[in-house]
């Protein structure tokens, strides 16, 4: 490895131990395509709804089940990609 490899290497790693949050927005403005965040965000929310509209047709569960797997589903977090507050140019 030569000298300059290793300095650039500490650098960001120094840089990203003090500044993860910065380090991370960059990374992800360079690299992630937001439209297709967005469009596998909505394909979850319609999973999540088709699951729900077959939980009434089951008829092997009781009402208590279909009650508590809607609760479930309804309380479920997406987390895609990363945290929309990265990609947010007028935070910090």
């Amino acid at each position: 490895m030569n000298v300059q490899k290793v300095r650039w290497h500490g650098c960001v790693t120094r840089i990203n131990s003090l500044m993860p949050m910065a380090t991370s927005s960059i990374y992800v403005k360079h690299h992630f395509d937001h439209k297709a965040k967005k469009q596998v965000e909505e394909m979850i929310s319609l999973i999540m709804e088709a699951f729900v509209d077959l939980l009434v047709s089951e008829d092997w569960l009781t009402e208590e089940t279909k009650e508590f797997a809607k609760q479930k589903v309804h309380t479920m977090k997406q987390k895609i990609g990363y945290p929309d507050y990265l990609n947010n140019s007028e935070s910090g």
